[in-house]
């Protein structure tokens, strides 16, 4: 399983999704950062103030490649006074963002 195996669940009104048995490979993701099949990763996703805010939490643990644990917290807010911008979302424009020979 190259990206893992994920189990989700509800702790209250928190979606905990647990993921583990990653394959060992290079993150396409990470700019080639190892990550070993021992690669452990849990995330939080928690609706917040009326649902206009999500808290989004993540804990990595890797002993193969990383010393102790890297978590990170991201908090985003709905902003409906934003106006989405429509795009075409086709393999051409995105290879320039990849690098050579990669995809």
């Amino acid at each position: 399983m190259h990206e893992g195996h994920s189990i989700g669940r509800w702790e209250g009104d928190v979606l905990v999704i647990d993921t583990a048995n990653f394959s060992d490979h290079r993150s396409p993701y990470q700019n080639g950062v190892p990550s070993g099949a021992q690669k452990h990763v849990v995330e939080r996703y928690e609706l917040l103030d009326g649902s206009t805010h999500l808290r989004v939490e993540f804990t990595l643990e890797d002993p193969q490649f990383i010393v102790g644990t890297m978590s990170h917290t991201r908090d985003l807010r709905y902003s409906p006074h934003l106006q989405m911008t429509p795009f075409n979302c086709e393999i051409e424009s995105t290879r320039r963002y990849l690098p050579p020979g990669s995809f």
